[in-house]
């Protein structure tokens, strides 16, 4: 099982919890209110043994929230503002994440989805293709003077489908052979 969480910003609409079991989602959550760490802990503890992680959008305040839950849960830290993966392809890790949702989808691989606001959310999503060709995921501002809310849902749907990305990390060692790791 993986969980995926976007944490409410100051001003944003709800904090939210996807917990998929392979392609099955198996809960979806909104935690309302400025703290939502004790109800995400709650909504989390029925399936500790059984989490293998657990992705948390760790900009802003959301890097608050992963420190907390990581101690009780594994806890990986994605920062969708961060390189992607194929800079080629993709302008950002967001974009590259949402892109293989996208896939996902397309191919069948995403089951048991019933919240209809979360489907909505992901049907709103926008995207373009820069100069360079890479794929560029819609700002918050810019659906915002669109009249769309975050896509707070959407984007806990798109961190809970997440590949466990610490296994690309490689340390880097280097001449006075201090080895520097990102965690």
């Amino acid at each position: 099982m993986v969980a995926g969480i976007d944490v409410a910003g100051p001003g944003e609409d709800e904090t939210v919890l996807v917990i998929r079991r392979g392609n099955d989602i198996v809960e979806t959550r909104s935690i309302a209110g400025p703290d939502a760490r004790g109800g995400l802990m709650a909504a989390l503890l029925p399936y500790q043994g059984q989490l293998e992680m657990v992705n948390v959008d760790s900009a802003g305040m959301g890097h608050y929230m992963a420190a907390h839950l990581d101690d009780v849960f594994d806890v990986q830290f994605i920062n969708v503002g961060a390189a992607a993966e194929d800079p080629e392809r993709y302008v950002n890790l967001k974009a590259e994440l949402y892109w293989g949702l996208r896939m996902r989808f397309e191919s069948g691989e995403v089951a048991a989805l019933t919240d209809a606001k979360t489907m909505a959310q992901l049907a709103s999503l926008r995207y373009q293709h820069n100069a360079r060709g890479q794929v560029v995921i819609e700002s918050k501002e810019n659906a915002r003077k669109r009249g769309v809310k975050s896509p707070d849902r959407a984007e806990a749907m798109m961190l809970a489908f997440a590949p466990d990305m610490r296994v690309h990390q490689e340390i880097v060692v280097y001449e006075d052979r201090v080895r520097i790791s990102p965690y």
